[in-house]
């Protein structure tokens, strides 16, 4: 059974295309910004994790 073209990419196929450099532009976008997003929690300034904002 063949995904559709709207089917999200699992990790697998996520993987694969991108060793084999078949990541469209879109995929590429949202990439960094999931990494963008990694970094900011992980290596940005603290915040109270019990605040109802993140404004600093």
């Amino acid at each position: 059974m063949k995904a559709s073209p709207d089917h999200p990419v699992n990790r697998f196929t996520w993987r694969k295309m991108e060793a084999e450099g078949q990541l469209s532009e879109e995929m590429l976008k949202k990439k960094k910004t999931v990494l963008d997003y990694y970094k900011s929690r992980f290596f940005g300034s603290l915040t109270d994790p019990y605040s109802t904002s993140d404004e600093m």
